[in-house]
């Protein structure tokens, strides 16, 4: 348990900065936290599910799909997903861990 939850929103704009390895750490952090406190991610899930389609890193695609995989997904905006995971379901270059979380999310 975070002792200073406050602490997320700057993790979190870490995050969605999308640039190079900060922000990929940042998400490595934010979706452990997340998984232990799921009410991290309250409000931020409709943000997470339109942005992750421009996210440039392998890593901090596969942090936020795992995220969203574990969360009831807003019906508002859902189509910018849907998209990005059929998109890289058919990329050959595409990570397996993302190919996966895709998948899931699908499902």
């Amino acid at each position: 348990m975070l002792r200073k939850p406050e602490l997320f929103n700057e993790l979190w704009a870490i995050v969605m900065q999308n640039e190079g390895p900060l922000s990929r750490r940042a998400a490595w952090v934010a979706d452990y936290c997340a998984e232990i406190n799921p009410g991290f991610l309250e409000n931020r899930l409709e943000e997470l599910s339109i942005k992750v389609n421009n996210f440039s890193s392998d890593g901090l695609k596969r942090y936020a799909l795992r995220m969203l995989s574990r969360s009831v997904l807003p019906v508002e905006n859902l189509g910018y997903l849907v998209d990005a995971c059929f998109k890289w379901l058919e990329n050959r270059t595409e990570s397996v861990a993302v190919k996966m979380y895709s998948m899931v999310i699908l499902g």
